[in-house]
């Protein structure tokens, strides 16, 4: 895809995650099917960076683990797909055991719709262009007020996200190579690389301590936040049998979630 096309999408993306209100809250369960794991990382560590207390599991986790066995205020189910029954249910399941309960996904198909609806779940309907990256960006907008200098830091952050794009092509200019294997993450950045695995049907990526037991010839890059990389210099500095490239996203970590995943939508050249 053109730089220009994905210029437009990205604005159009961010246009419709702004028609959104999507406040986290203290207690919310965060929940995520296959494929919607970016929106519901940056929305995780967006509250635990706020001091809040939050969870975060998949749709069967969140159904069979979770909901049964303690009472919790709401949960909030992503998903990226036009028809996800195990999201649908998750959110079903929700709404019996939680106070509250929201779906944030693309139009499902009426069925499904009523089932929503007669269960009480509340529907955030995300377009059926670039949900991932739309759900991304509502996930970010959402991000709980900060304590102490970070705060303001951040929301600015947050309000000139239009102008990201050009600081991520810039970002990615020093890279070696223009594709990888995969992405390798931090906690910051596993946003990110769920989003270049889902983009192209790629493998699962992994974590950065991981990096030394891939196979010789794989190719990775590895995206952390700057405030994250005391904890992977010995990974930076250990043998490895694969091609690893290690790329630092100088800003907050709250931020950094999102832009990990601008960044893989410009490496795999298509937003989804």
């Amino acid at each position: 895809m053109q730089s220009s096309e994905l210029r437009q999408q990205y604005s159009k993306a961010l246009q419709a995650a702004r028609a959104f209100k999507l406040e986290l809250r203290e207690g919310d369960v965060i929940v995520y099917s296959r494929g919607a794991e970016p929106p519901a990382q940056i929305a995780y560590i967006a509250a635990l960076h706020a001091g809040m207390s939050v969870y975060l599991a998949s749709t069967a986790e969140a159904s069979l683990h979770m909901l049964p066995y303690a009472e919790r205020p709401r949960a909030v189910v992503f998903s990226a797909s036009p028809k996800d029954n195990r999201a649908v249910s998750a959110a079903i399941t929700a709404s019996l055991l939680c106070s509250e309960a929201l779906l944030v996904a693309p139009p499902q198909p009426p069925a499904l719709e009523e089932r929503l609806e007669a269960r009480g779940v509340g529907r955030l309907k995300l377009p059926h262009e670039a949900p991932l990256m739309t759900s991304s960006a509502l996930a970010l907008l959402s991000a709980p007020k900060l304590m102490g200098l970070r705060e303001g830091r951040v929301r600015g952050e947050i309000e000139a996200l239009e102008s990201a794009y050009e600081w991520a092509l810039g970002l990615l200019q020093g890279l070696r190579r223009r594709s990888y294997d995969l992405i390798a993450y931090s906690p910051s950045t596993k946003s990110g690389a769920y989003y270049y695995s889902h983009a192209l049907s790629g493998p699962e990526p992994v974590p950065i301590e991981a990096l030394p037991s891939l196979k010789e010839g794989a190719s990775a890059l590895a995206l952390y936040a700057s405030a994250e990389e005391w904890e992977y210099r010995e990974v930076m500095l250990s043998p490895r049998r694969a091609e690893a490239e290690f790329l630092a996203i100088n800003s907050d970590p709250v931020t950094a979630s999102f832009y990990s995943v601008l960044l893989a939508s410009l490496l795999a050249g298509k937003l989804i």
